[in-house]
């Protein structure tokens, strides 16, 4: 089940509200299957503690926010993903480290 990754993918036309009941809809029927939720632009619209929502059902969760920026920008968004331990980061690199 592991192996499974569902999109929590919501048409943005729902609001910022609408999207997060979608996702909290989806996040109870997926509750105790072991599969992992994807999230995007919703943790950009809900914030971060959402991948901590989203444990809380026993959900594995799989950040894709193709994190791409400066340096600074990139560690503290590293540094605020290690708080909430998303399973899975998605990152773009350019160059460099």
């Amino acid at each position: 089940a592991q192996r499974l990754i569902v999109a929590a993918d919501f048409d943005p036309k729902l609001g910022i509200q609408g999207v997060r009941e979608r996702i909290r809809l989806l996040a109870k029927e997926l509750e105790g299957l072991g599969v992992i939720i994807k999230v995007n632009s919703a943790l950009r619209a809900l914030g971060y503690s959402l991948i901590d929502e989203l444990r809380s059902w026993g959900l594995l969760t799989f950040a894709d926010l193709k994190l791409n920026d400066i340096p600074n920008t990139m560690k503290a968004d590293a540094e605020l993903l290690m708080e909430c331990r998303p399973d899975i980061v998605t990152v773009m690199c350019g160059a460099g480290r």
